[in-house]
């Protein structure tokens, strides 16, 4: 069986994915404890739900929407309705000052000011939901319901994931879970997400459940036809190790063993993302041979960009292109970039409406496929200072938990803290290296904003959960 791309119309059995996610939702609305949880729960099963909401017809444009309205209301209720008698905005001074150089880029490249709003639509909601958490008083009992929630609809989308490959009977980049329908980025990095909470507690309690969870995690990483897996599970297994490591006694868990068992499980995701992979196979096939020089030669290949179609320049060489693109211009241009918004898609964006991302940036750039990583979209848009204080907004809340001494923690809250540590690890990576789904709002970033605001609560100065 052959990798393929489907069309949705066609495959409207793919509603049976949901099939997972239902007792998920009949259990949350069972447990449900008050308004406040009911609002955030909505909105974690919105955002898990798209891609089955557009089966049934319902506009991609109107989920987003609905999820914005929700955090729009969470954050205005959280500050109108006040819980805390002090308010804590971590890192504040970065995020405005990405503000600030995202309407000077607008101003300088002389932009419609619906591009502008369009910018801060994409970028700026994560950063709202954040301070909305960080900010929200809940008790230990709603915390762990939200929680569980969050950890539940994330273990729904492997069984989802075993649906569609029933269903279509192949492997395929299209319905990830029942989040989305076209994306195949996706997949990886949600997939990153949920193994690294099941690595770390596996690595400090030694559970089989957890070993069960990295596995499946993995083959929902499969089940979208998506390469970068060979490397960054392996990666994120090996500094979830290292965190752990630094973090925490070194008496309390056997290093040399979890190190064994790292390779071992290195080796097991090589071998079979080979076997189970067309393009990672000679034949091309499910099941086909392992043949570790091929597998190095396509991933040289598919970096430059030879095997994409899409453009001459690859993944690779994206980068220094259009990084010395940037310094070839004016001092204005590389410190605020051609105009916040001008790559954002959107019926409201004339030249943008109607194209896909890969064609507005080659068309503009030269560059297709290789630009779609979150830098290079944020460096077109507002330069060397945009990208700057992007990435140190995720620098700050990592180096601010890092110093944070954990010896008094629950083994429940030592867990949720390297998680964080390890998400902000592959925020970063996602952000410089694959792609730019973990900026937008979504199924992934309001998890991982949940993961960091219930952590952030835990080590500021206000009583959080009582």
């Amino acid at each position: 069986m052959k990798e393929g791309h489907f069309n949705i119309i066609s495959h409207p059995e793919i509603i049976l994915c949901y099939l997972s996610v239902l007792p998920v939702i009949y259990w949350f609305f069972k447990n449900s404890l008050d308004s406040k949880v009911f609002v955030y729960g909505i909105l974690f099963i919105i955002s898990f739900s798209g891609g089955t909401l557009e089966l049934f017809g319902f506009s991609t444009t109107y989920t987003r929407l609905i999820m914005e309205a929700l955090v729009g209301f969470i954050f205005i209720r959280t500050f109108i309705i006040p819980e805390n008698k002090r308010f804590h905005f971590p890192s504040i001074i970065i995020v405005v000052g990405f503000i600030i150089i995202a309407l000077f880029s607008y101003l300088l490249n002389s932009l419609k000011f619906i591009q502008l709003i369009l910018f801060y639509r994409d970028f700026l909601p994560i950063f709202f939901f954040f301070y909305a958490l960080t900010n929200t008083l809940f008790t230990k009992k709603e915390e762990r319901l939200l929680t569980k929630l969050v950890f539940c609809l994330f273990v729904s989308q492997i069984f989802s994931a075993m649906i569609k490959v029933a269903v279509l009977g192949n492997i395929a980049e299209e319905f990830i879970g029942t989040i989305i329908n076209q994306g195949g980025s996706v997949t990886i990095i949600f997939a990153l997400f949920g193994a690294s909470y099941c690595i770390v507690s596996y690595l400090l309690k030694s559970e089989k459940k957890y070993l069960l969870g990295i596995v499946g995690f993995f083959i929902f990483s499969l089940t979208g036809g998506k390469r970068a897996t060979i490397f960054y599970f392996p990666l994120i297994y090996f500094i979830a190790i290292y965190l752990i490591n630094l973090k925490v006694k070194k008496s309390t868990i056997n290093i040399g063993k979890k190190i064994a068992t790292s390779l071992l499980l290195v080796f097991l995701i090589v071998y079979t993302s080979a076997r189970i992979m067309p393009s990672l196979n000679p034949e091309n096939q499910v099941g086909g041979s392992f043949d570790y020089e091929f597998i190095i030669n396509y991933s040289q290949e598919y970096t430059a960009g030879e095997k994409q179609g899409r453009g001459f320049i690859g993944r690779s060489e994206a980068p220094a292109y259009l990084t010395n693109l940037l310094i070839s211009q004016n001092s204005e241009k590389m410190l605020f970039g051609f105009g916040a918004g001008q790559l954002v898609k959107s019926e409201y964006n004339e030249y943008t409406n109607g194209k896909t991302s890969d064609e507005i940036t080659e068309s503009k750039y030269g560059v297709g496929y290789g630009a779609r990583t979150g830098f290079l979209q944020m460096l077109l848009q507002v330069g060397f200072l945009g990208v700057v204080f992007y990435t140190l907004f995720f620098i700050s809340l990592f180096v601010t938990l890092l110093r944070k001494n954990i010896i008094k923690f629950k083994k429940r809250d030592t867990i949720l803290y390297l998680t964080s540590l390890l998400i902000i690890i592959i925020i970063l990576l996602d952000y410089y290296t694959y792609s730019f789904v973990s900026s937008m709002i979504g199924a992934i970033s309001l998890s991982f904003m949940w993961v960091l605001g219930v952590t952030f609560r835990k080590t500021l100065p206000s009583k959080g959960s009582e």
